[in-house]
């Protein structure tokens, strides 16, 4: 900050702290000085007023404190306004009298005298010792309030026949003592920082300061008295500027972390995407297509094309539980060793086992992966399959349906599984489909499920299309029966349709 914005800054709290409370107590004596003005409702709305926003703000810096530890004023800044906030609402409550006049008294003492702690600053205080403060400025504030309104008559004397009494005078004097030596400290401070928060609070602390010494040249009801309320509630909605500030400034860093949450995001989508096949793979005898259609950024499902090691084509398709980053990252964990898997292990079974193996110790109690994955051999017209808690099925030829179940537990659930691969026969024609579960869960707005008959059934009736259709056949018709009702979960889709030609098997998954 500038020297100019510094003095103008400083100028500007002097004259609201110090030169405004003069003025206005100089015109008050000088041309109301018999002035009356006798209202508890006004007199019971500013201070209860007064002391809410108090306790507001003393919670605000309670829960900013965590976030600044290097401020390590604001517990006692938030202990100050805490008991100082409860004796006002108490005092806002009673009827004019020696109570009435002994808790406003109480409050400006409290306030005060813990308001000029704030210079035990270079103090570190623990959480454990910073809670017991507020606990016992809150129980203790809640007795003094409780008690002087439980039993008046045993309050020292505070008003006699209309004037405050010494002792009434003395507390007001030593707490507005206190606040203008809190105003020292946060004067200081905002020399050396230029911090606006110290700005607000040293105008705060000096108008509370101002109202106590302001105090010993009142009555009650008179315009002096009037106005050093005046000069309270100032100091309080300075205060409250802090409450507004603080706001602000958490919804701005809030803003900030949600953009950059949302890059990393985006980014984390893009790396994810591109993990993904881009093309489908060139292997004679079949038609291949796959796509993954994801709800949001972070997916959970996956799909993959596999080259074995004997020259053969894997394809799998996974499923993790939950939705976001995590399963994401389980997600590409799984890509990467099946693909190492497939370099080592010729049986699918195998290589399942194995995974699980691998994974069941980088999994959570709650994370669990479903997958089906299947190895082609053309030359014999079969393929080899497990289903890891994840089935698949075929429409053959003829348009009849055929299940190939699950066969083991889902990756990550126990320690060892049993995963014994599966043989199934193909002929010219015949449609595989490996799809998650976000297809057939697919709602529509009447909370209708599409199912997996459905799904069957457009394969059937799709079955002589290529697989890019059907693939995008089956999106579209999922997407048709819940128009109006978002996509809320992943779905991934792979459909490998045999066209039975003859030709040496290789591969080519680039």
């Amino acid at each position: 900050m500038s020297r100019f914005r510094l003095l103008f800054w400083i100028l500007l709290g002097i004259t609201l702290s110090l030169v405004l409370p003069i003025f206005g107590s100089y015109l008050s004596m000088m041309y109301f000085p018999k002035s009356r003005f006798a209202h508890l409702p006004i007199h019971s709305l500013l201070e209860s007023m007064g002391g809410l926003m108090a306790v507001s703000i003393a919670a605000i810096l309670i829960v900013e404190w965590p976030r600044k530890r290097a401020q390590r004023h604001y517990p006692w800044m938030a202990a100050a306004l805490m008991g100082m906030g409860i004796l006002d609402v108490y005092h806002a409550g009673v009827q004019p009298g020696n109570n009435f006049v002994w808790l406003h008294s109480t409050a400006t003492l409290v306030g005060g005298v813990l308001f000029a702690c704030v210079w035990l600053d270079s103090i570190r205080l623990r959480r454990r010792t910073i809670a017991a403060l507020l606990w016992l400025v809150t129980i203790l504030t809640m007795i003094v309030g409780s008690a002087s309104c439980a039993f008046p008559a045993r309050l020292p004397a505070m008003v006699v026949n209309g004037d405050f009494t010494t002792l009434a005078r003395a507390l007001n004097m030593i707490g507005g003592l206190g606040f203008f030596v809190a105003g020292t400290f946060f004067i200081r401070r905002f020399h050396t920082d230029g911090d606006h928060v110290d700005w607000l609070f040293a105008v705060h602390t000096m108008l509370f300061g101002a109202a106590g010494l302001l105090f010993e040249l009142s009555s009650l009801w008179d315009a002096a008295w009037w106005w050093w309320h005046i000069l309270r509630m100032g100091a309080y909605l300075a205060a409250l500027t802090f409450a507004i500030r603080a706001y602000l400034d958490a919804e701005r860093a809030l803003l900030r972390m949600n953009r950059q949450m949302n890059n990393d995001l985006d980014v984390a989508a893009a790396l994810q995407e591109r993990l993904y096949p881009r093309t489908a793979p060139s292997y004679p005898g079949f038609d291949i297509a796959g796509h993954v259609f994801p709800s949001k950024r972070g997916c959970g499902d996956y799909f993959d094309y596999i080259p074995m090691q004997s020259g053969e084509l894997g394809v799998a398709i996974a499923d993790v539980s939950g939705h976001g980053i995590g399963p994401a990252m389980v997600m590409v964990e799984t890509r990467t060793l099946l693909r190492q898997l497939a370099h080592t292990h010729t049986d699918v079974g195998q290589i399942i086992e194995e995974l699980n193996r691998i994974m069941v110790d980088d999994t959570s109690d709650m994370t669990f992966v479903t997958l089906f994955m299947l190895i082609l051999d053309q030359r014999l017209d079969t393929f080899q399959y497990v289903g890891a808690g994840h089935p698949a099925f075929m429409v053959d030829h003829s348009g009849e349906y055929q299940q190939l179940a699950s066969t083991t537990l889902p990756i990550g659930m126990t320690e060892q599984i049993k995963s014994d691969s599966q043989t199934a026969s193909l002929s010219a024609g015949d449609v595989i489909v490996l799809t998650t579960d976000g297809l057939a869960e697919t709602h529509s707005i009447d909370g209708e499920m599409f199912g997996n008959e459905r799904v069957i059934e457009l394969v059937k009736s799709l079955r002589d299309q290529p697989a890019e259709q059907i693939v995008h056949g089956l999106y579209r018709a999922s997407r048709e029966f819940a128009v109006g009702n978002p996509q809320k979960d992943d779905i991934a889709l792979v459909v490998l349709k045999y066209l039975g030609d003859k030709k040496s098997p290789t591969a080519d998954v680039s």
